[in-house]
């Protein structure tokens, strides 16, 4: 959990972008049902999800987009690195045509 006075540098923003695939959208949500209570018990705090409408300038190179906030890099490897989580990927990769998933600092 992301406390007040932690240092900015100390935390880290995940940012997740995604297009799911039309012929994978039970897979999609068996992902996203099991892993949004991974990243939540990791400490995650949810700043940001949407579903890209327009755009403005640029291409649309995804869907959706989700932002969150994080104790520290650590708890974001440990998360992915987990056994729980590496079972997920398979599952993933059957859901989405594609997907990024970021780390961030605040300037």
């Amino acid at each position: 959990m992301i406390t007040p006075d932690q240092k900015k540098e100390d935390k880290t923003t995940l940012i997740v972008t995604s297009t799911p695939d039309p012929e994978g959208l039970s897979f999609l949500n068996e992902y996203v049902t099991r892993v949004m209570p991974m990243l939540l018990n990791a400490g995650g705090v949810v700043v940001k999800r949407t579903e890209v409408t327009r755009v403005f300038h640029g291409d649309r190179q995804f869907t959706y987009l989700l932002v969150m906030d994080f104790p520290s890099d650590e708890s974001l490897n440990n998360l992915f690195e987990s056994e729980a989580y590496q079972q997920l990927i398979k599952i993933r990769e059957k859901g989405f045509v594609n997907m990024n998933i970021l780390y961030g600092r605040d300037l």
